[in-house]
């Protein structure tokens, strides 16, 4: 991870010009530190399930002596599994300046005492206050369904937004059709072309001039990789509950209702 002094220009990005630095570090280098307050790190781990910037695999903690003691993928947190390290963290303070953060930054803060600037910390906060998060009863009837019943699931919200009309929608729920047997491990490998088609739809999904609303895509996207964890029995069962409730929670972020699909959760 590269370093960057807290508060200083963020260059990264020609069209970020303005964004300030918070939480770049790295192993040698000083920085404030604090112990955590639970509800900051709640916050910011809420917050890195929305990353922007994705990177092209994961980046590991160098702070940690030991990297395999201490995970910083996947994060344990509330029953839920949190992915840091593979992108960033944009908010907006209230005196409207941006800050840009690794989600990285939600281990340093938990495991490294990090000690973000006061405004960095309440904009992280009151941004996590308006993202949906799941209540403890509906992530437990979450995780009594099989992985292919919260596939279904994810499904069914793309159905219920009515919006299957879209061209890339159709397109999607198609593929995912097709590719639905791949769950069973004794078909996997008879649907390896359904697979590699569904990599395409989330390819071509990237087109701006073609492709859908945010939450849309998120929803979609994490249905398709419900269908990729199949590949590795080990995690199916994992993988395909945290995708199932980052798919809900996309959909409510994105204003859409979906209430009778959601009542199978209560």
């Amino acid at each position: 991870m590269a370093y960057y002094e807290d508060l200083t220009p963020y260059e990264y990005d020609e069209d970020a010009r303005g964004d300030l630095n918070v939480g770049w570090l790295e192993a040698g280098r000083t920085y404030p530190k604090a112990e955590p307050a639970p509800a900051l790190v709640a916050a910011l781990l809420r917050c890195s399930r929305r990353p922007v910037r994705l990177y092209r695999g994961f980046h590991d903690c160098d702070l940690c002596e030991d990297a395999s003691a201490v995970q910083t993928w996947p994060f344990q947190s509330g029953g839920r599994r949190y992915y840091l390290g593979n992108g960033e963290i944009r908010v907006q303070g209230a005196d409207m300046r941006w800050f840009a953060a690794p989600t990285l930054v939600a281990h340093y803060v938990a495991h490294h005492h990090y000690a973000p600037p006061p405004a960095f910390c309440d904009a992280v906060i009151e941004v996590a206050h308006r993202l949906p998060n799941l209540d403890a009863n509906a992530l437990a009837a979450l995780a009594a369904m099989s992985p292919s019943e919260r596939l279904d699931f994810c499904l069914d919200l793309v159905r219920a937004s009515n919006v299957v009309g879209h061209p890339w929608a159709t397109t999607a729920l198609q593929a995912l059709l097709a590719a639905r047997p791949a769950i069973d491990p004794s078909r996997r490998k008879e649907f390896r072309a359904e697979l590699d088609a569904l990599y395409d739809v989330i390819v071509l999904a990237q087109d701006p001039a073609d492709g859908p609303p945010p939450w849309l895509h998120e929803a979609t996207k994490n249905a398709v990789q419900i269908v990729f964890a199949a590949r590795s029995e080990e995690t199916l069962d994992e993988d395909s509950f945290d995708l199932a409730a980052d798919a809900i929670e996309s959909v409510l972020e994105g204003g859409v209702d979906v209430s009778a699909t959601m009542m199978r959760l209560t």
